[in-house]
């Protein structure tokens, strides 16, 4: 969508902050393991193990999971009573068992 409105220079500066909000509501759709600590004030551990858990997708080295579904586990989680750190990395563990266990390594 594009934007023009002339009224002495300014419409010009109206269309870049118009893009720039655009652009800032798009890039935090998806979140990564960081997005999730800084927002949501969770440990790194368990910010990451829910980028593992939760329905997600690869955006060059970054796992990125939606924000709807952030919000959605944490707050039935809330609601249930549920220790998420331990259940966040239980399913970590689960998925990626410790390197070296087995003779693997």
């Amino acid at each position: 969508m594009t934007l023009t409105v002339t009224l002495n220079g300014v419409g010009t500066t109206i269309f870049y902050h118009y893009d720039a909000l655009m652009k800032e509501n798009r890039k935090t759709h998806l979140l990564t393991a960081l997005q999730i600590r800084d927002e949501f004030g969770l440990g790194r551990e368990t910010a990451y193990a829910l980028t593992v858990l939760l329905p997600h997708a690869w955006i060059g080295r970054n796992r990125v999971v939606r924000r709807e579904d952030v919000e959605h586990y944490l707050d039935q989680a809330v609601r249930e009573g549920r220790d998420i750190r331990r259940e966040a990395l239980a399913a970590f563990t689960k998925k990626h068992p410790a390197r070296g266990e087995g003779g693997v390594g």
